[in-house]
């Protein structure tokens, strides 16, 4: 079973590690997404073998589209829809 895990700030992303698991995707949203920037936090994440993305407007929305890692995917609002209807379920961490 996969899970999409939607992360809106830093401040959840300690319980949001904690819940994951091999197969899942976390979607950094909103101010999640200066999470990105963070080698270390998405090394563990990745480690885990999940898919790390960022959703393209909200990257854009505030300048870092240079500043994401090549290992992290972007992902428009088509791409978050489509993630939603090919996992499982979806956690909202706020």
């Amino acid at each position: 079973m996969s899970i999409l895990h939607t992360v809106n700030s830093s401040g959840s992303l300690t319980s949001c590690h904690e819940c994951i698991d091999s197969g899942d995707i976390i979607l950094l949203i909103q101010d999640g997404v200066y999470a990105a920037l963070d080698g270390h936090l998405t090394e563990r994440w990745l480690t885990k073998e999940v898919t790390v993305c960022v959703l393209t407007d909200d990257v854009v929305a505030r300048g870092l589209q240079d500043r994401i890692p090549v290992n992290i995917q972007t992902v428009s609002f088509d791409g978050f829809v489509k993630l939603s209807c090919t996992t499982d379920k979806t956690v909202s961490w706020f």
